[in-house]
């Protein structure tokens, strides 16, 4: 099965993010969290998908910071539906 990776695009992607993370992840987020990233950095967010899901079965968020002389880069979250692991959809998120 295929599976198709996607930017981040916005405020309708974000109920689907928000139900992916809070079912795979222990650590909870408010709505606030989610939105701190995504608006600060929606390029460097991601979303699988297969052909027979509409919604998203993999996530990740990310953020960047500018030091001095360097970029640093931060995964702020990471989820794949438990049905879909083992496939390097995290890897390749």
């Amino acid at each position: 099965e295929p599976i198709t990776y996607r930017l981040y695009t916005g405020e309708p992607d974000l109920p689907h993010i928000i139900s992916l993370i809070a079912s795979e992840l222990s650590e909870p987020y408010v709505i606030y969290t989610f939105r701190y990233f995504l608006t600060q950095w929606p390029h460097l967010s991601f979303l699988a998908y297969t052909p027979k899901s509409p919604t998203p079965i993999g996530v990740i968020v990310c953020k960047q910071s500018f030091h001095e002389s360097s970029t640093t880069g931060y995964i702020a979250m990471l989820s794949v539906d438990k049905r879909y692991r083992k496939r390097g959809i995290g890897e390749f998120l």
